[in-house]
C-alpha cells in the first residue's frame, strides 16, 4: 500500500517522503519513480517505525525542503502468523501493536503540530476490514486494525476545530508480504 500510495502522489506532483526499514528497497522506489516522474522530489528515511524515539525525532530532521509535511500516510503494519487468543506469543504481540498501532499514534501528535500551525494537512491511516470485523486466528492483529479506526475517529474528533482531514483507508483482502 504505501509504494502504491507514493506512486500516486508522485504522479499528482507531491515531494516525498519515503519511510521504511529496508533502505534498499526506499532507494530502488524512489529511483523507479525519479525515472518516471523526473519532477519528482524524493527524500529516502530508512526507519523502523518500532524505535518511537526516531519516530518522534523524524520531522525535526528532515531536509528544509521536505521539512513540511501536509500528507502523513501512516501505513507500517504487520500480522505475525494466525494464531488463536490462547495461543497469542507475547513477544509478537508487542510488535504487532508497536508497528500497527503505537508508531501510528506517535507519528500522528509528530506530524500533525506541523499542519495545525501551517493550517493545512491530511492524516490518512491505513486501517483493514479487519478493523472493522475480526476473524479467528486474528486476534491481535484485529485488535490493532479495530484500534487504527477508534484512533481515527477520536482523532477526527480531536481536530474537528482545525483545517485538518483525518482518513481511515480500510482495505479488505490484499496480498501482502504477511498475508
Amino acid at each position: 500500500f504505501g509504494a502504491a500510495a507514493a506512486w500516486r502522489f508522485a504522479e499528482i506532483g507531491c515531494k516525498l517522503v519515503l519511510v521504511a526499514r529496508r533502505e534498499e528497497r526506499l532507494k530502488e522506489l524512489a529511483a523507479e519513480i525519479c525515472v518516471k516522474y523526473p519532477q519528482a522530489k524524493v527524500h529516502c528515511a530508512p526507519l523502523d517505525m518500532c524505535d518511537l524515539d526516531k519516530v518522534e525525532a523524524l520531522a525535526k530532521t528532515l531536509p528544509e525542503d521536505f521539512a513540511e509535511v501536509d500528507i502523513l500516510v501512516n501505513n507500517a503494519g504487520l500480522a505475525r502468523g494466525k494464531f488463536a487468543a490462547q495461543e497469542n506469543r507475547t513477544e509478537d504481540v508487542e510488535t504487532v501493536i508497536k508497528t500497527n498501532v503505537t508508531s501510528l499514534i506517535v507519528s500522528t501528535s509528530v506530524f500533525s503540530k506541523g499542519m495545525i500551525s501551517r493550517g493545512r494537512g491530511h492524516i490518512i491511516n491505513i486501517g483493514s476490514i479487519a478493523g472493522h470485523e475480526a476473524y479467528g486466528g486474528g486476534s491481535v492483529y484485529c485488535a490493532t486494525k479495530h484500534a487504527v479506526t477508534a484512533f481515527t475517529t477520536a482523532a477526527r474528533h480531536d481536530l474537528v476545530g482545525t483545517p485538518i482531514r483525518v482518513t481511515c483507508i480500510s482495505p479488505g483482502f490484499a496480498e501482502t508480504e504477511f498475508s
